[in-house]
């Protein structure tokens, strides 16, 4: 999270992004998204987003992955164009974009420290 003070929080929430770009999206959802609703719903209208400008461009997916970085090649048609591969990386490009740009221009209150320290996995002292 961009705007909280809390340095370890931050250092979580980097690893969070990268782990969920690479597929595993349980600690940015429950240590990020649950705890934080608006960061829940700016997630929901970046996907909103996403998922519409998909529809409209008829995007597809020629093999079953999970969604992630490393399954940019299931998006390439199978006679060698790549614009439906330029559409999936428009389509993430759009969902984070929103969502990092509601979440950045919205209000913000810091969870409290012991809150954090839970996510986190730090002791209280």
């Amino acid at each position: 999270m961009i705007k909280s003070n809390n340095s370890s929080y931050k250092q979580y929430s980097v690893t969070t992004v990268v782990t969920a770009a690479l597929g595993v999206s349980q600690p940015a959802l429950y240590g990020i998204a649950i705890p934080y609703k608006r960061v829940m719903i700016a997630s929901i209208i970046g996907g909103l987003a996403g998922g519409f400008y998909a529809g409209i461009v008829e995007f597809y997916s020629y093999a079953f992955v999970n969604p992630e970085i490393a399954a940019l090649p299931a998006f390439i048609s199978p006679d060698g164009l790549f614009e439906n591969l330029i559409n999936s990386i428009s389509v993430m490009i759009l969902a984070f974009g929103v969502s990092f740009l509601i979440v950045l221009f919205g209000k913000f209150e810091d969870m409290p420290d012991a809150e954090i320290a839970e996510i986190v996995g730090e002791e209280e002292n």
